[in-house]
């Protein structure tokens, strides 16, 4: 295959994600256009699904790192919504009280990510949040939301991230699994769709082409897992955590993302001084 191989990184907090793929080359008149392939179904779901939870995973981390909770607000037998429009209504009137509430104690702006679901065994609705409220004591989010008990735990992330409650979020096969640019609206489908603040900060992302070759890649590809030290010189200041590899047998290109760690203040990796 010929072209080149583009490196997009993406900041998220502490971490970096490091997608490097193969850049296709332009089509020229003169040129003979290869046959199209269409993947089948079941490919562009995993895919799409995947792309689903690196989005929020990385949303997460950007704006929740050290300051976030899982929040999950539940009914009491008397205050159980009657519609999923009243749920939806009660979701949104307890972020507007918390919002009031951290602006009178001059905490910083509510942020947060939301979903409502029905449970599988009792259709019960519920709630599950993310919400940057680790500087509140419990009891006075529990006050604030006053229809019932609720389960809290801080949000703990670790060398690989929080990939499992990306997957929770996200979980589930639906028509539309697209998270809403609004947070007045849910979607149809509300057991599927999460909706995020307007206020959060989206990962920064840098692209560059040219930088790691074709042997490189290939490289990286082959080795997986065994390349951490060589993307520990790529990436100064950085240490490993995970990489995925995929080789792609139509086009004959790589496909690599790497997941990378800041290290602590005053720590330094092995290979801090390499640079390209």
């Amino acid at each position: 295959m010929k072209g080149k191989y583009r490196e997009v990184r993406t900041e998220c907090g502490s971490y970096l994600d490091v997608d490097i793929f193969p850049v296709m080359q332009v089509y020229r008149a003169g040129l003979k256009r290869g046959k199209k392939f269409k993947p089948t179904p079941e490919t562009m779901a995993r895919y799409n699904q995947r792309r689903r939870e690196t989005r929020i995973e990385r949303l997460v981390l950007t704006n929740f790192e050290g300051t976030g909770i899982f929040y999950n607000p539940s009914y009491s037998p008397e205050h159980y919504p009657g519609t999923e429009d009243q749920c939806r209504q009660d979701v949104r009137n307890f972020l507007r009280r918390l919002k009031r509430y951290r602006a009178r104690h001059s905490l910083p702006e509510l942020k947060y990510i939301y979903k409502i679901e029905r449970g599988k065994r009792s259709g019960r609705l519920h709630v599950h949040t993310i919400l940057n409220c680790a500087d509140m004591p419990l009891g006075i989010l529990d006050e604030i939301w006053g229809k019932g008990y609720c389960y809290s735990s801080a949000l703990s992330c670790d060398a690989d991230g929080c990939a499992g409650l990306a997957r929770y979020f996200c979980k589930g096969k639906a028509k539309k699994q697209k998270a809403e640019p609004e947070e007045e609206d849910l979607g149809e489908d509300i057991s599927r769709s999460w909706v995020p603040s307007k206020n959060l900060t989206k990962p920064a992302e840098h692209k560059r082409d040219g930088k790691i070759s074709k042997r490189k890649a290939a490289e990286f590809c082959r080795l997986g897992e065994d390349a951490k030290p060589e993307f520990e010189k790529l990436y100064p200041g950085y240490s490993f955590s995970f990489c995925r590899t995929l080789y792609n047998d139509i086009n004959g290109g790589c496909y690599i993302t790497v997941r990378m760690r800041k290290l602590a203040p005053g720590k330094r990796g092995r290979n801090d001084r390499r640079r390209y």
